[in-house]
């Protein structure tokens, strides 16, 4: 009778605990199949939906779509449309139109001056093709820093994905532990009434139960609160519900090495090619700047017409109404004022342009290190477990399991042994999570996703 419970509540163990090695977020080399197991997840399965759940496809489509960040984003670019607009303008032409007339002095003798003036400046150094020239630039920066902003929001959902899916993942390896005990409860409950266990061997397991449940509880905090960040980014009503497809697909890039990922981010991480883009414009607007030392020309035409009158003794009153055409160009003398600390002050902001994009490069070369060293150590740390770890502790527990059978360990003995094999199993799950971690963060470095 013992040995055959012992060995009904071993094969029962096994089962559940190679279930939940199973069903792993991803693996080293290839995604791992998920495989369904008798023990009920009731909690897990309120997140989870293989066939209806979002996929990672479909939230990061949601958050391009919703994101108030790149919304404000993408309003920049239609603000520097119209920048690009307005430079391309030519200076707006001068009217002036002058009436001189006795009429309101009380007189009202109709003697009158008249003139109209046409004035049109003419922009000279080439301004309007260097202001459109800098708006321009400043649009190809903005989407340069639109396209970073969105490949950081990608990589700040799959981050929070893999977090969500990890955290899940503790989630029914709980639950089914819990059902494992529960039941191993009612089997220690029946051999304690028939005379073959102790009550403190049922006391334990109940302890053990309850444990759990708490364990299931703060399990279930952190669920809610990463879905909770999950909807955030992607711009979600935060009540609204969110169900997860259990799978997230990643890749180890093959044949890396440092030098050539760093080379690689160098090319195209969108942040640099924006700062790139900055230097150019800087030279753009030193350009400006020079022109704008430039005199511009003013051509006018004036009109002008008057009538005189006077009284002579002889002849009487006469009239007289004269007509001026006059035409004539009007250049502003730059004896001072030649722009000089305007240009100065772009110089120096190209300057300070240039060692921006120098500290742009470093941090592009230490964001791929950092990435790549813990995603070498990651790599080492998950096939430690994977060959070594989990079979060691789960073979000790066979063995611990078969000397309590035999009646030569306690059941105290199997508990502290499958607390064991549960923490391992918990390490495992935070390490898979940290090579998931890594691959994104490797991503986020390299502005482009691992193949």
């Amino acid at each position: 009778m013992k040995r055959a419970f012992c060995l009904l509540l071993l094969t029962l163990f096994i089962q559940v605990t190679t279930c939940a090695q199973s069903e792993t977020v991803t693996s080293a080399n290839q995604p791992v199949s998920l495989l369904l197991s008798s023990y009920p997840t009731p909690i897990y399965n309120q997140y989870i939906d293989s066939n209806d759940g979002f996929r990672l496809e479909t939230i990061i489509d949601k958050a391009k779509e919703f994101s108030k960040q790149l919304q404000v984003t993408r309003q920049n670019l239609a603000i520097i449309q119209g920048r690009i607009v307005q430079a391309g303008l030519k200076p707006n032409p001068t009217l002036d139109v002058e009436v001189i007339t006795d009429k309101l002095g009380g007189t009202r003798e109709g003697e009158y001056n008249f003139s109209a003036s046409y004035i049109q400046p003419i922009e000279r150094g080439s301004k309007r093709a260097k202001r459109i020239r800098i708006a321009q630039l400043e649009l190809a920066q903005a989407e340069k820093e639109l396209v970073f902003q969105e490949q950081q929001l990608i990589g700040e959902i799959r981050l929070q994905y893999a977090e969500s899916i990890a955290a899940l993942e503790s989630l029914k390896v709980t639950e089914r532990l819990i059902a494992l005990n529960e039941n191993t409860a009612k089997l220690v409950e029946v051999r304690v009434k028939e005379g073959d266990a102790a009550r403190l061997d049922l006391n334990l397991v109940k302890v053990e139960v309850n444990r759990l449940k708490a364990t299931r509880l703060q399990a279930e905090i952190q669920v809610r609160a990463s879905l909770t960040k999950l909807k955030f980014l992607i711009g979600l009503d935060l009540q609204e519900p969110l169900k997860l497809q259990p799978i997230l697909k990643l890749s180890t890039p093959d044949n890396f090495n440092l030098e050539s990922l760093q080379e690689i981010a160098l090319r195209t991480r969108a942040d640099l090619q924006a700062v790139r883009i900055g230097e150019d414009l800087a030279q753009a607007r030193i350009d400006l700047a020079q022109a704008e030392s430039k005199s511009d020309i003013n051509i006018f035409g004036r009109y002008q017409q008057s009538r005189s009158i006077f009284d002579t003794k002889t002849i009487g009153r006469l009239q007289d109404t004269d007509r001026q055409l006059g035409f004539g160009i009007s250049i502003p003398l730059k004896l001072f004022n030649r722009n000089q600390g305007a240009i100065a002050e772009t110089i120096a902001t190209k300057m300070q342009t240039s060692r921006r994009r120098e500290l742009v490069e470093q941090v592009v070369k230490r964001d791929v290190a950092l990435a790549y060293a813990k995603l070498e150590i990651v790599l080492e740390s998950l096939k430690l477990y994977e060959t070594e770890i989990l079979s060691g502790t789960q073979e000790n527990l066979k063995i611990i399991r078969a000397a309590y059978d035999l009646g030569e360990q306690p059941l105290l003995d199997v508990i502290t042994e499958q607390r064991r094999f549960i923490e391992s199993e918990q390490q495992y799950t935070n390490v898979r999570k940290d090579y998931s971690f890594s691959i994104i963060e490797l991503e986020k470095a390299l502005g482009l996703p691992v193949q």
